[in-house]
């Protein structure tokens, strides 16, 4: 029967997530896996923190921990966190989106960030993405919220030189995140088309054929955190007939290597499309931005620069630990690593260049091996 082979091979998926409590969160992060972004892309890495915080509640195999990871997995917790801020008075000037923000939080430390959108003079609300570490809201809101690092409740901040005060700044209620797995699941039907058209990448489109479904890694993670059947045409799993520690193997599993993992690769798809629209140099630097992104979505940030750290959730650390399974690390690093990072590179070298059909063969290159753990795990 599908469904018994699909949970077993979930279950593969999703071994050995033990890992360590500290974050090595910093600006060194613009090197990750011995691969060297071109911007910031540190807070999309900060995404495997939240299946970190996943990966443990599910294990405690409880009800209450369920809710809590389901919650995460919904709202999102340690990436792009945004805090939503009243003014006493109209900002009386125009600021323009990404603008940098400094403040303080209730203890006196610095807290850093950059506006989501531009204002106007007579604007008196303004949404901050938090770039500094230590406010951490979202799903965590009603279970273990982190305010340390939040702005304080009444105070002034600067932005680009110009002080502003707000007041009534509350950040378990004013403070959301911007960026969760659902969404990477939820939002892919838009995500994974090419531009312009209904017709869906192949990689996401196989995915869509087989299950009946553009949200089909969401519809079988909130089918194995509720313990209900799934409804798709094909691989259909009955999560009534298993128990807690069943149901988390898939949620770990259809979390990170299927609603992440089909977000590396549109940002990739994104990556190709801009050097595509490109013609000059000044512009570039959006595609390689693109590709950046995908790779801190697909080593995340507790590897750390070199990769060897041993302490990740993505699918840079299933490989791996498939690659001590199957004998394939080189150099202490899984082979598939080894060839994934070397087309990342060659990608990046072809994007610089404008050589967009090299790219989109690096691309390709890529898709392929990145399955490759995937498949190691059921075997």
């Amino acid at each position: 029967m599908l469904n018994l082979r699909i949970l077993v091979a979930l279950i593969w998926l999703a071994k050995c997530f033990a890992t360590n409590e500290r974050r090595r969160l910093t600006t060194e992060s613009t090197v990750m896996a011995g691969f060297q972004t071109t911007v910031d892309v540190t807070d999309f890495a900060r995404i495997d923190l939240d299946q970190q915080f996943i990966n443990r509640q599910v294990d405690l195999a409880t009800q209450d921990a369920f809710e809590n990871a389901k919650s995460v997995y919904e709202l999102g917790a340690f990436s792009k966190s945004i805090a939503t801020i009243e003014l006493t008075q109209a900002i009386g000037t125009s600021i323009s989106a990404g603008a940098n923000v400094v403040g303080q939080s209730e203890s006196g430390n610095a807290v850093s960030g950059v506006t989501i959108k531009g204002t106007q003079t007579s604007d008196t609300t303004i949404q901050m993405q938090y770039l500094s570490e230590g406010c951490n809201v979202g799903g965590l809101a009603a279970s273990s919220p982190v305010t340390d690092g939040c702005l304080a409740s009444d105070a002034s901040f600067n932005i680009e030189g110009t002080s502003v005060q707000y007041t009534g700044y509350t950040a378990t209620t004013d403070t959301f995140n911007g960026r969760s797995i659902q969404l990477f699941s939820t939002d892919a039907e838009s995500r994974m088309k090419h531009p312009g058209s209904d017709t869906y990448y192949p990689d996401y489109d196989k995915f869509v054929q087989y299950y009946g479904s553009p949200s089909y890694a969401d519809d079988i993670v909130q089918a194995a955190y509720l313990g209900r059947p799934t409804s798709l045409e094909n691989g259909n799993i009955d999560f009534t007939v298993y128990d807690y520690v069943g149901r988390a193997e898939a949620v770990k599993a259809g979390t990170a290597y299927m609603a992440t993992l089909m977000e590396v690769l549109a940002q990739v798809e994104s990556a190709l499309y801009e050097c595509l629209k490109c013609n000059q140099d000044d512009c570039r630097e959006d595609a390689i931005g693109f590709l950046d992104q995908a790779v801190a979505l697909y080593t995340g940030s507790l590897e750390g620069a070199s990769g060897t750290l041993g302490e990740g959730t993505a699918m840079y650390s299933l490989a791996e630990r498939r690659g001590l399974d199957f004998l394939t690390s080189v150099t202490g690093q899984a082979k598939v690593n080894t060839d994934v990072m070397s087309q990342f590179n060659m990608m990046k070298n072809a994007l610089s260049d404008g050589n967009c059909a090299s790219a989109r063969a690096n691309k390709i290159q890529f898709a392929q091996l990145v399955f490759v753990p995937l498949i190691q795990s059921t075997i």
